[in-house]
């Protein structure tokens, strides 16, 4: 019973690391000054890295440097 629970837990582990969530990363896009100054940027930045944007973004560098999310 205990190697079944375990078993199933790798699965499940695997199935999360794996999952296109699992793929998200973020890139730099120079300053982002509001959520419609993202919505004009972010499509590009992650669409440069073959990823589309995820609706989500945060400042790095307040004033110089923001990331978009990208999955």
């Amino acid at each position: 019973m205990k190697n079944n629970a375990l078993w199933l837990g790798l699965v499940l582990a695997a199935a999360i690391l794996f999952s296109g969530e699992a793929q998200a990363r973020d890139f730099n896009a120079g300053p982002i000054w509001s959520n419609s100054d993202a919505k004009r940027k972010c499509p590009r930045v992650c669409a440069a890295h073959r990823y589309k944007w995820n609706g989500q973004w945060r400042t790095t560098i307040r004033g110089k440097m923001s990331v978009c999310g990208c999955r």
